[in-house]
């Protein structure tokens, strides 16, 4: 963000930042980020304007018939899952979230109830969860495809891979969890979905 130049150019631009926090919020941690003598650019340097709004959980109503409903995950340092409803479809987005809380649980399936598109943290293998993961604050493929059967999911997105999985073990994970749910793929970079009403998503 301090390098996005729009941000310095006109005191006539206008951005609006949405952010989420538990602790500090963006505007307090842009600032810190801004300052001495982690940058020699400071946050009040920049010429456009600039306002601030914190989300909590609820709902939120944009143009064009856009509705985003927001759901706090189970993270150690808090996380918010989106719901964005539009005309063309249902898509939701819940990374990172931990099972095993009852209230997350069902806060999760609510979020994802019906979603033509489910985004869900699937980072870790399930047994490697159980044995040594517990309380990171991450999922596996194994919960994820439990979420989009009990929310009536139609497209599962496998998502927030470990950094130490190759794709050999990515694709393993992709054909284990379609032995359990159809629909399943795994994020990839340059990956592009077009939602469409009343059609499974579609994308490559």
């Amino acid at each position: 963000m301090p390098f996005f130049r729009p941000l310095y150019d006109s005191p006539e631009s206008q951005f609006f930042f949405h952010s989420s926090s538990r602790t500090r919020s963006l505007e307090q941690v842009m600032t810190e980020q801004m300052s001495s003598p982690y940058f020699p650019v400071h946050l009040d340097q920049m010429r456009a304007s600039r306002e601030f709004y914190d989300i909590q959980n609820g709902c939120l109503d944009m143009e064009d018939g856009i509705r985003i409903k927001t759901q706090w995950l189970n993270h150690p340092q808090g996380c918010l899952g989106f719901r964005v409803e539009t005309k063309d479809g249902v898509l939701v987005y819940a990374t990172d979230n931990e099972p095993g809380d009852p209230e997350f649980d069902k806060g999760v399936r609510k979020l994802a109830e019906g979603a033509d598109l489910l985004i869900y943290d699937a980072q870790y293998l399930p047994e490697d969860y159980a044995s040594r993961r517990r309380g990171w604050g991450h999922s596996h493929w194994r919960e994820a495809v439990n979420v989009a059967m009990e929310s009536g999911t139609k497209e599962l997105v496998l998502y927030h891979h470990d950094p130490d999985h190759t794709d050999a073990i990515v694709d393993k994970v992709v054909a284990d969890a379609r032995n359990h749910y159809a629909s399943v793929r795994a994020a990839a970079e340059g990956m592009v979905i077009r939602l469409e009403r009343g059609l499974s998503a579609s994308g490559a």
